[in-house]
C-alpha cells in the first residue's frame, strides 16, 4: 500500500481486500495493534488509515468539508465481539501514542466511527459516551498540545450533537481554548511552543465554526454568542502573527468568514471590532501611512496571540505585509456580513470604514505597463488580485446596503481624489487614486440609475466634467490626469453612465460626449483605450434616441470603417489587425449597436457597412486568434439583415437573405468541417456559434437546410457530454472534501440514505443551451432535422425520463436506453424539461412511429 500509484494491484492489496472481505474483525485488530506501536513508524499512520477503512465504508456516502472525516455505513462484522475493545484502543491511541500524525489520524479515524454510530442509532443517546468524554476532559485540559488538538478535532465534528447533551462543558472547552496560552499558567515559553498554542487555537475555531453552521434548532445561538468576539480576537492574531507567510491564518479565516454567512446575526455587537481589526488586515502595511480609511495596527499590535508573539521575538515582520489571500478572505468577510445581515450596516460609521478600505485597495495597482499587455492580450487585470477584489467588494457593497447607506461616502472620496485633496503623509502618485476614484464611481452608480432612471442627478455632474477633460487629454490638466490607466477608467465611467442613466444621460450630454469618444477610439496612444471608448460609443449609441443618433450617425459610421479598412489594409488575412483586435472588435459591435438604435432609418447605411464587413467576416473566418471578430461579425451583419426585412419584406428583404447567404455559406460549409479559426474544444467557441446558428436559422429560414449540415450533428454531439465526474475527483472529494475554488462547478446531491451524487454544472448549463438553440432551428427550419429526428428523438425521451420528478434525487444523466418501467429521477434543471418538451412536436413530422411518439410525450406531460 505504500506503492498506491501502481496501477495493477499487488499481491499484498489483493490480500487485504480479501481478508477485509471475509475477516474483517481479525484484520481490524492486527491493524489496530500496528497503529498504536510506536517502533512501526510510519506503517503505523498506514495502518490507522486502514482501520479508518475496514470500520466504517465511506463510499457513495457524504463528502466531508475540507477534511477526512465523514460519514459512511459501519462495519458491524468488523466489530462483532469485539467493539468496546476496539473503541477502548482508539481512545488509548488519542491519549498516549507518541506520533503527532498517528494520533491526528486514529482521532479522524474516531470521529467518522462516532458520526457513522450517530447515523443507524435510533435513540438520542450518545453511542460512545466516553468518546465525548475524552473529547472534553482532553479538548480542555490535557498538557499534550498534540491530545489536545485531536480532542479539538473530534469535537468539531460532533458540536453540534454536544450542544445538546452538554451544552455547558462544550461552552467551557471552547471557551479555554480560544483563550489559551495568552495567560501566565499556561504561556509557552519557546517559539515552538508558541506554534502548538496558535494550532490549538486554529483547531478552537475550527470547532466553534462548525458549531454554529450544524447549531440544532432546539438550542438558541445565544448560548454560544459570547465566544465570538474570541473567535475574532484568535482568527486575527493567527493571521497578523503568520504575517509573510501565505498559509498562516488561511483557514482561520476560511472559518470565521463562513461563520459570517451562517450567523451573521451574531456579530451586531461586534461589528466595529471586527472592522477595526479585519480591516487593519484587509489593508496591510502602511495602515498609518496617509490612508483614506481610518485604520491602524494598533488594534493588531494588541491582540492576546500577537503580544505574546512580541514577547517571545519582539522582530515580527510587519513590513513584509500580508499574503493577498489573507487579505482577500478578511475584506470578504466583511462583505459577507453586508450580504447576509445588512442591518447589521444601519449605523454609517462601519460602512464608511469599509469603503474608505475599499478605496485604499483600489489605488493598489501596478506602477508599469503590465496592465496594458493584459487587457491587450484578454487576459484582464489578473496581476492585481487586491485591487481586483476592491472592485468586485465595492459592487457587492453597494448592491447588498443600497445607495443611501454606500453611495455619499464613495463620491465624497472620489471627488477628493479628482481635486487632489489627499491626505497629506499619502505617499503614492496622484494617477493611482485619480483611476481608483473613476473605478468607484463606476461600481456604485448602478445602484443610483436603478432607484434614479428617469432624471440625472446634478451631484454626479462634477464627475462628467472631469471624466470629458481627462478623456480630451485637456491640457490644463496635470500629468497625473493623462496618465493612461486614468484614461482608460475615465471611458468606463462614461459607459456606465451611458448604460445606467440611458436615455436621459444620451439627451443631456450627447453634444460633449459623441465628439469625445469619436477622438478617443480614432486618437487614442493604447490599443485598449481605444477599444474601451469604441466600446463606450457602441453602449452610449445603443442607447440613443434615434432622432437625436441621426445627427452622428455619418461621423460615427465614418470612424468605425476607418478602424476596419485600416485593418484589412494592414493585413488582416495575415493575421495582422493594425490598430488592434480589440479596437476591429470595437468598431465591429459599435456599427451593430448603430444600426439597432437606428433601426429602419439605418437602412441607407447597409451598403455602406456590408462593404467592409464581408471582407473582414472572410478575413477573420480563417485565423485561431480571431474567433471574437469572427462572431461579432456574423452577429453585425444579421443584425442588419434583419433590419433591412423590417423596411421592406418583398424583394429587397430577399436580396439581403440571399447576401446572407452568399456570405456566410463559406462558413457553414467549406469543405465539410467547420472553419479553421473555431477550436471545437473551446467550450466558449461552441456558445457563441450555437448564438450564430439559431440566429441564421431564423433569417434564412427554409433554405437554412442546405447550409447546416456540418453544424447539427455538432450540437448533438455536445448532447452527449458527461455530466457526472471522474473516480479521481470522486476520491478526491471523499478523502478531502469539497475545494470551493477548485470545485466551484460542482453540484453534490446527498440523498436520504447517505448516497451521494456529484454533477457538473457547466454542463447542465450547456445541455440547457444546445436544446434551446435546437428549438431555434427547428422552429425556423424544420427540415435541418428531418435526418437526425429519430436519434434526437431517442435522447430527448432519455433527458426527460431522468430529469422527470423534481421530488426524487438527481443523477447524471442516464446513458441506458428509455424504458417504461423506469425509475423517473429528477435533475436542477427545470429549463432542461422545459426545452426538451418544447423540442417534440418539432420533430413530429420527421418521426415514423408518430403514435409511440405521442403516447411517450404524454407520460411525461402528465406527470409535469
Amino acid at each position: 500500500f505504500r506503492h498506491r500509484k501502481r496501477t495493477t494491484p499487488t499481491h499484498e492489496s489483493r490480500l487485504y481486500r480479501q481478508s477485509r472481505a471475509e475477516m474483517p474483525a481479525m484484520l481490524l485488530q492486527r491493524l489496530l495493534g500496528l497503529s498504536l506501536n510506536e517502533e512501526f513508524g510510519k506503517v503505523s499512520q498506514l495502518s490507522a488509515v486502514l482501520c479508518g477503512q475496514v470500520l466504517v465504508d465511506k463510499q457513495g456516502f457524504g463528502i466531508g468539508v475540507g477534511t477526512s472525516v465523514g460519514v459512511g455505513r459501519v462495519n458491524w462484522k468488523a466489530l462483532e465481539n469485539q467493539q468496546k475493545e476496539v473503541q477502548e484502543g482508539l481512545l488509548q491511541g488519542l491519549a498516549t501514542c507518541p506520533s503527532q500524525l498517528v494520533r491526528r489520524t486514529l482521532g479522524d479515524v474516531a470521529a467518522t466511527l462516532v458520526l457513522s454510530l450517530y447515523n443507524e442509532a435510533d435513540g438520542p443517546e450518545h453511542p460512545w459516551p466516553e468518546l465525548l468524554d475524552f473529547a472534553l476532559k482532553s479538548g480542555s485540559r490535557s498538557k499534550n498540545l498534540t491530545t489536545r488538538d485531536a480532542a479539538l478535532r473530534i469535537l468539531a465534528h460532533t458540536a453540534d450533537r454536544l450542544a445538546s447533551l452538554e451544552p455547558a462543558g462544550l461552552y467551557e472547552t471552547l471557551e479555554l481554548n480560544l483563550n489559551f496560552g495568552v495567560d501566565d499558567l499556561d504561556a509557552p515559553g519557546t517559539i515552538g511552543e508558541f506554534a502548538s498554542v496558535v494550532r490549538v487555537h486554529d483547531s478552537a475555531i475550527n470547532a466553534y465554526t462548525m458549531l454554529m453552521e450544524y447549531l440544532p434548532e432546539d438550542v438558541p445561538y445565544k448560548d454560544f454568542e459570547a465566544l465570538l468576539p474570541m473567535c475574532i480576537v484568535s482568527t486575527a492574531g493567527i493571521a497578523t502573527v503568520g504575517i509573510g507567510h501565505s498559509d498562516v491564518g488561511r483557514e482561520a479565516l476560511e472559518n470565521t468568514c463562513a461563520l459570517a454567512a451562517s450567523s451573521a446575526v451574531m456579530f451586531r455587537h461586534y461589528l466595529k471590532q471586527l472592522v477595526e481589526i479585519f480591516g487593519a488586515i484587509a489593508l496591510n502595511k502602511g495602515a498609518n501611512e496617509g490612508s483614506w480609511a481610518p485604520l491602524g495596527l494598533q488594534a493588531l499590535q494588541a491582540l492576546p496571540l500577537v503580544r505574546l508573539s512580541l514577547r517571545l521575538d519582539p522582530q515580527l515582520n510587519w513590513e513584509q505585509g500580508f499574503d493577498s489571500d489573507v487579505r482577500s478572505l478578511a475584506l470578504e468577510t466583511l462583505l459577507t456580513l453586508a450580504q447576509t445581515e445588512p442591518s447589521l450596516f444601519d449605523h454609517h460609521s462601519a460602512t464608511d470604514a469599509i469603503i474608505a478600505l475599499l478605496f485604499d485597495m483600489l489605488a493598489e495597482v501596478d506602477d508599469n505597463d503590465n496592465w496594458i499587455d493584459a487587457l491587450e492580450g484578454g487576459a484582464g487585470l489578473s496581476s492585481e488580485p487586491i485591487h481586483d477584489a476592491a472592485v468586485s467588494g465595492l459592487a457587492v457593497l453597494s448592491a447588498g446596503l443600497g445607495w443611501e447607506q454606500t453611495g455619499p461616502a464613495t463620491l465624497t472620496l472620489a471627488l477628493k481624489s479628482l481635486k487632489d485633496e489627499r491626505p497629506a503623509a499619502r505617499s503614492q502618485p496622484l494617477w493611482m487614486d485619480l483611476q481608483a476614484a473613476f473605478v468607484a464611481f463606476s461600481q456604485v452608480t448602478p445602484v443610483l440609475g436603478e432607484i434614479s432612471p428617469e432624471a440625472f442627478p446634478s451631484f454626479l455632474e462634477p464627475f462628467v466634467v472631469c471624466a470629458v477633460q481627462v478623456a480630451l487629454m485637456d491640457s490644463s490638466l496635470a500629468a497625473d490626469f493623462r496618465h493612461p490607466r486614468v484614461r482608460y477608467t475615465a471611458f468606463c465611467a462614461i459607459q456606465s453612465l451611458s448604460v445606467d442613466f440611458a436615455p436621459v444621460f444620451q439627451e443631456r450630454y450627447h453634444a460633449e460626449m459623441v465628439p469625445v469618444l469619436l477622438r478617443g477610439f480614432a486618437e487614442a496612444e493604447h490599443a485598449c483605450i481605444s477599444s474601451q471608448a469604441g466600446l463606450t460609443l457602441g453602449r452610449f449609441a445603443e442607447a440613443c434616441p434615434a432622432d437625436i443618433l441621426h445627427g452622428y450617425a455619418d461621423g460615427i459610421g465614418d470612424v468605425c470603417l476607418q478602424a476596419l479598412n485600416m485593418g484589412l489594409a494592414s493585413g488582416l488575412h495575415d493575421g495582422n489587425s493594425g490598430l488592434g483586435m480589440e479596437v476591429l472588435e470595437s468598431a465591429v459591435r459599435t456599427i451593430e449597436a448603430l444600426n439597432t438604435s437606428l433601426g429602419p432609418h439605418a437602412v441607407k447605411y447597409h451598403e455602406r457597412f456590408m462593404e467592409v464587413l464581408n471582407p473582414t467576416f472572410r478575413a477573420s473566418m480563417n485565423l485561431a486568434q480571431m474567433h471574437r471578430l469572427f462572431f461579432s461579425t456574423v452577429e453585425t451583419i444579421c443584425t442588419i439583415v434583419e433590419k433591412q426585412e423590417v423596411v421592406d419584406d418583398g424583394v429587397a428583404a430577399r436580396q439581403a437573405t440571399g447576401l446572407l447567404t452568399g456570405i456566410l455559406d463559406p462558413m457553414l460549409s467549406q469543405n465539410g468541417t467547420p472553419p479553421a479559426n473555431l477550436d471545437m474544444g473551446d467550450l466558449e467557441v461552441r456558445k457563441a456559434l450555437r448564438g450564430a446558428i439559431a440566429r441564421l436559422a431564423v433569417l434564412i429560414g427554409r433554405p437554412f437546410a442546405g447550409l447546416c449540415r456540418n453544424y447539427v450533428p455538432l450540437l448533438l454531439e455536445d448532447l452527449t457530454q458527461d455530466v457526472g465526474v471522474d473516480e479521481a475527483t470522486m476520491r478526491r472529494l471523499e478523502r478531502s472534501g469539497y475545494d470551493e475554488e477548485v470545485d466551484e462547478d460542482l453540484i453534490i446531491i446527498e440523498d436520504d440514505v447517505g448516497g451521494t451524487i456529484v454533477l457538473q454544472d457547466s454542463i447542465l448549463r450547456d445541455y440547457v443551451a444546445v436544446l434551446s438553440c435546437l428549438c431555434t432551428v427547428a422552429a425556423a427550419c424544420p427540415e435541418c432535422l428531418s435526418q437526425y429526428a429519430p436519434n434526437l428523438q431517442e435522447r430527448i425521451f432519455r433527458l426527460l425520463l431522468t430529469n422527470s420528478n423534481p421530488e426524487s434525487q438527481p443523477n447524471p444523466l442516464d446513458r441506458g436506453q428509455p424504458s417504461e418501467v423506469a425509475e423517473p429521477m429528477a435533475n436542477p434543471y427545470p429549463d432542461m424539461r422545459y426545452c426538451s418538451l418544447q423540442l417534440l412536436p418539432l420533430l413530429l413530422d420527421s418521426v415514423s412511429e408518430k403514435a409511440m411518439m405521442a403516447r411517450q410525450s404524454l407520460r411525461f406531460l402528465i406527470e409535469f
